[in-house]
Order: structure tokens, then sequence, then C-alpha cells
């Protein structure tokens, strides 16, 4: 047995399963790029600009991926919120005492409540 395995197999010993399922997820990362570009061959690259580039990729996805999650949320909030909003109006309709700047401030931050709890369980 190499080297290179006993000092995987003796590491993997004492990972979590977070862990093992990373370095499972890297080991066919490498194996389906060598499938494809062949062995890395250090030495033959400019591997920090490689890097570099690669990095900066990965700045650009998670952006995108990081803006979708946000936009996803707002639209629940405004949803709760509208619906929120509704339910107030039907209330409102059927009371018909005129509402004062407290009682209105309150169920603001009632609706305002909802749609937060709506995007933190989201």
């Amino acid at each position: 047995m190499s080297n290179h395995l006993e000092s995987l197999l003796s590491c993997w010993e004492c990972l979590g399963d977070s862990e093992k399922r990373i370095l499972a997820t890297l080991a066919k990362r490498l194996y389906s790029g060598q499938m494809m570009y062949g062995k890395i061959a250090t030495g033959k690259k400019e591997w920090t600009v490689e890097a570099s580039e690669e990095a900066l990729d990965a700045a650009v996805y998670l952006a995108a991926l990081l803006s979708d999650s946000i936009d996803r949320a707002d639209a629940r909030a405004q949803k709760v919120m509208e619906e929120e909003m509704y339910k107030m109006t039907l209330v409102r309709t059927s009371d018909q005492d005129p509402v004062d700047a407290h009682e209105e401030r309150m169920i603001m931050e009632g609706i305002m409540r909802a749609a937060e709890r709506e995007v933190l369980d989201g």
C-alpha cells in the first residue's frame, strides 16, 4: 500500500461523516477532472493564475446564489405582508371604528414580525 493511501486511511478513521462526505466529493471531483483533462501535471501550469480565475468564478457563482436566495426570501416576506394586510382589511371592514396611530403602528409591527418569521423559517 502506498504512503499516500496509508495516510489517507489513517486520517479517514478520525473524520466525522460530514468531513468524509467532503473528502469523497473532492475525490470524485479530482477523478472527474482527470478523466476530462488528464492527470495533474505540477509545474506545467501557472497555478496562481488558474487558482485566481477559479476563485473569481466561485465568487460570481456564490453571489448569484445569494442573490437568488435573497430574492426568494423577499418574495416570501412580501407575500406574508400582503396576506396579513388583507386579514387586517377584513378585520377593519367589520370593525368600523377608526384606527388610531398607535393601533395602526401595532398592526404594522405584527405584519412585519410575521414576514420576518416567514423569512427566517423559510
